[in-house]
């Protein structure tokens, strides 16, 4: 659905990012290598994303990288 998010990261937390978007704050679940990139909070980055919708979840997970988000796409088919 979303293909990427562009926006300032304004809060960062162990697992995942605040990116405002025209004054939206999403809640994007990220990898360490991802939260590496975040320098300090108010820089704008690009994050590659996927939705992840479950019966009792929906997630939104977000990437630095189209090719680590191609590769949490190939984990997440196996079972």
């Amino acid at each position: 659905m979303y293909a990427f998010i562009h926006g300032q990261v304004e809060e960062k937390y162990a697992d995942s990012i605040v990116v405002n978007v025209n004054g939206i704050g999403y809640h994007i679940y990220t990898t360490m290598a991802t939260l590496d990139k975040v320098k300090k909070l108010g820089e704008t980055m690009r994050f590659y994303t996927y939705l992840y919708i479950r019966e009792d979840t929906v997630s939104l997970f977000g990437f630095a990288s189209r090719e680590e988000k191609a590769m949490f796409e190939k984990l997440i088919t196996v079972s």
